[in-house]
């Protein structure tokens, strides 16, 4: 079993007035994801938002429902996490896209998309656009997804020099795009489970600012708290010139020994995100728990007082008679005494100056004479 840790963080940057970055930290769904948003007048930040809700809304409550079906286009998907990552970028895509066009001055708004699954037995990964996906295993950086961008598109399909590689001028053009178009193919697979992995969701406004060799180095040795890890990252993105929104997250993967737990989940969904609305705290975080755990139910504490039996009625500080309970046997009281028998009151205290009467009229036999016998005290002493 094993259990996904996760930050987020976005920063709008130093050139830019808004941020069109969102991310999503739904640890109770399993799903983590990064969007950026392009489009003028506020395009890119409506549709980065949609997006995302969309992706959280699927794999959350949608895919559930008694009457869902799976699309044709994610039912050859071989694994669970596929499948549900392809299906929900395609519901993602057809929301952004009806929102465009019904809204004339969203026209031709998409996001990008990057995003994990943690599944039963693996984790999916599913990727749309230029935002990427990193993995941190026994120290190496390695790039999980590859970028649908018009320049890798030109080097998978001709030959460029390493110069014409570094002043390409369409860097940032993609080819790809969640809301462009009415479908998109989205590129998902499927990894297994390693305990101490760490995957980092990013935007292009870091991967465009700082080098791969500085996100390893940070990794390596500012990870450890995922907070201080993407704040460095966005830190360092600013120092370099900020020109664009930056956006991290990070993932942990630990093994997860579950544990019986007394305290009874009262939300049965809660996801976290980054919101971009002015003087807003854009530092996100979330635990995720990938098994999810039983809670037994607790008896209420009873009230301890003081005493070891229970047929013995505790003392209550009230005046009042005890009621006893309809099932409880009604005290008898006794019809007749014995005549050589006498009932006193419990800790009943005989008068002072009774007492006294009572010794100077006692006449306390001398020592050695015998003790008189029951019957003699009996016995009128006019007849003695």
């Amino acid at each position: 079993m094993y259990k996904v840790l996760a930050h987020g963080a976005t920063n709008v940057g130093c050139v830019r007035k808004n941020n069109e970055d969102t991310f999503r930290l739904a640890p109770d769904a399993g799903l983590f994801l990064v969007c950026d948003g392009m489009g003028g007048h506020a395009s890119g930040e409506v549709a980065s938002q949609i997006a995302a809700d969309a992706m959280v809304r699927f794999v959350a409550l949608d895919r559930h429902r008694p009457d869902f079906e799976w699309p044709a286009a994610s039912r050859h998907m071989p694994t669970e996490e596929a499948r549900t990552l392809d299906a929900a970028v395609r519901q993602a895509n057809l929301e952004v896209y009806v929102h465009s066009l019904g809204h004339p001055a969203h026209k031709g708004m998409g996001t990008t998309i990057v995003s994990l699954l943690a599944g039963t037995d693996a984790l999916g990964v599913v990727h749309v656009g230029d935002s990427r996906i990193y993995r941190m295993r026994d120290r190496e950086l390695e790039q999980v997804t590859d970028d649908h961008s018009l320049l890798n598109h030109y080097m998978r399909t001709r030959a460029m020099t390493a110069e014409q590689i570094s002043t390409f001028q369409g860097k940032n053009v993609i080819v790809r795009a969640v809301g462009l178009h009415e479908t998109v193919e989205p590129e998902v697979q499927s990894i297994p489970y390693r305990a101490g992995d760490l995957y980092l969701l990013c935007t292009d406004g870091l991967t465009d600012m700082v080098g791969d060799e500085q996100i390893a180095e940070v990794l390596r040795d500012r990870s450890e708290v995922l907070q201080e890890g993407a704040d460095e990252l966005i830190r360092l993105a600013l120092e370099a010139g900020g020109k664009d929104n930056v956006s991290v997250l990070l993932a942990r993967i630990i093994v997860h020994v579950p544990v019986a737990s007394h305290r009874r989940k009262t939300e049965p969904y809660k996801a976290s995100f980054g919101d971009t609305s002015p003087g807003f705290d854009v530092r996100k975080s979330a635990f995720s728990d990938t098994m999810t755990g039983t809670s037994p139910t607790v008896r209420p504490r009873q009230p301890n007082w003081g005493f070891a039996r229970t047929d013995i009625a505790p003392p209550r500080p009230s005046s009042q008679p005890v009621q006893l309970p309809d099932s409880a046997p009604a005290p008898q009281t006794p019809t007749s005494v014995e005549p050589t028998l006498r009932m006193v009151r419990p800790f009943a205290k005989t008068p002072v100056d009774g007492v006294k009467r009572v010794r100077a009229n006692d006449e306390t036999p001398a020592i050695g004479s015998p003790v008189p016998r029951k019957e003699d005290l009996e016995r009128d002493p006019s007849q003695s």
